[in-house]
């Protein structure tokens, strides 16, 4: 929570590009919450010949052709083609616009960090790695695009359809609707399980990174000493020891990372399944008509992505949340060089 305090502040000097970014977001969540309707309409009311509700009546008396169960199909895929393709172009544009903020952010929080680096003391320096540092300046500072692109987004994203679909479901079937929703609780269980184990891996991944990346870059720098004394086998077995560590790690947040990613697919798997057993039933009951039960598929089809999508952010914050922990360590240290009290400015040395 205190690494997400302190991206806000980053994030609070951009809030009018990124209230931007989230009215596109919720338009294109809109639009993704009406793509099962043309089918609804095509199997309920056109092909059935069923009158269309009110709303859609007067819309329809607007449209050319429209009168004729043809017409209502053919502009039910005309109206399929332009959701997608406004999709679509919501998509790219809501990219370009949040990718445009973040690296606005990544700039203000590199040059932060170097700012502060040039003022800490020798002693600060003296018990730190080099390449950790550089792994921190330039690797690091990108987890500020991390929490908007990967995390914050899709985050709000995600919980903007559920919501709306949810809605939608329950105006239709409550029941079933509860069953589709049925799954996020559980996937909630799951998080809280692996949560410490995402996050103990993550931290082991960077940290074991920034170690090779200082590693390589001490040997590099003292290349000459190294050739001199003929050490390069000795300098050889400690980077494989140091590569082997960070193989090792890796292997470790993959496989945890994995077993999460499974165990999420079963949940949602054998809900789908349910849910479409009792979607089934509901229609030969009478309960519901064959375009509501498309509605539902509809939705099923595309339900479990927002529900992964939640997942797959929270993973991701995790390793937010670790190189966070690395970037503040050093802005927030106190190892200043002390400024001496009546200090002259020098200004342009001349002489």
């Amino acid at each position: 929570m205190r690494v997400i305090g302190r991206l806000l502040e980053y994030v609070m000097r951009y809030k009018a590009r990124l209230g931007l970014v989230l009215a596109l977001s919720i338009l294109g969540g809109t639009l993704e919450v009406l793509r099962p309707w043309p089918v609804k309409v095509v199997v309920d009311h056109a092909l059935v010949s069923r009158p269309l509700p009110a709303p859609l009546e007067a819309l329809a008396a607007r449209l050319p052709g429209s009168e004729t169960p043809g017409g209502v199909v053919a502009w039910c895929v005309v109206a399929a083609a332009v959701i997608v393709l406004a999709g679509a172009v919501l998509s790219v544009l809501t990219l370009n616009v949040a990718f445009g903020v973040s690296q606005r952010m990544v700039y203000d929080l590199c040059r932060d960090l170097f700012g502060r680096l040039q003022k800490l003391s020798l002693a600060f320096y003296a018990r730190q790695q080099t390449g950790d540092l550089l792994q921190r300046v330039g690797a690091d500072v990108f987890m500020v695009q991390a929490a908007v692109l990967q995390v914050a987004l899709p985050a709000f994203a995600a919980l903007l359809s559920l919501v709306a679909m949810f809605v939608i479901m329950a105006s239709l079937d409550l029941t079933l609707a509860l069953v589709a929703f049925a799954v996020v609780p559980l996937l909630v269980v799951l998080l809280m399980v692996f949560s410490r184990l995402m996050n103990a891996t993550t931290e082991r991944q960077w940290t074991s990174q920034g170690r090779l990346m200082a590693f390589v870059e001490q040997a590099l720098s003292g290349m000459k000493v190294i050739q001199g004394y003929a050490r390069e086998s000795v300098i050889q077995k400690k980077l494989e020891g140091q590569a082997a560590e960070l193989g090792a790690a890796y292997r470790d947040w993959t496989w945890v990372s994995s077993l999460y990613n499974a165990a999420t697919v079963v949940v949602t798997g054998c809900a789908g399944a349910l849910l479409l057993g009792l979607g089934s039933q509901r229609v030969l009951n009478g309960g519901l008509t064959v375009g509501d039960l498309f509605v539902f598929l509809g939705y099923l089809a595309v339900l479990y992505g927002p529900v992964n999508q939640l997942s797959i952010a929270a993973g991701a914050a995790f390793a937010v949340a670790v190189r966070g922990r690395r970037i503040f360590e050093v802005l927030d240290s106190k190892e200043l060089v002390p400024e001496r009290p009546g200090a002259i400015n020098l200004g342009r040395a001349r002489g």
